[in-house]
Formats: C-alpha cells, structure tokens, sequence
C-alpha cells in the first residue's frame, strides 16, 4: 500500500481513517 510519513501515521491511527486516506493517495497517484 502507500506508506505514510510518521507524523500521518500517528494521526491516522483510526484504521478507517486510514484506509480511507490510503485508498484515495493510490487512486491520486495512479492518475
């Protein structure tokens, strides 16, 4: 998956905030 700074990591403890965030970094990244 997409690997997040440190300092995100620690606020995106919540796994659904998480994946959420992570699922829409891939989809910006594979524009």
């Amino acid at each position: 998956g997409v690997q997040v700074p440190e300092s995100l990591d620690s606020v995106l403890e919540d796994d659904d905030a998480a994946k959420e965030f992570t699922d829409n970094a891939q989809k910006m990244l594979q524009t």
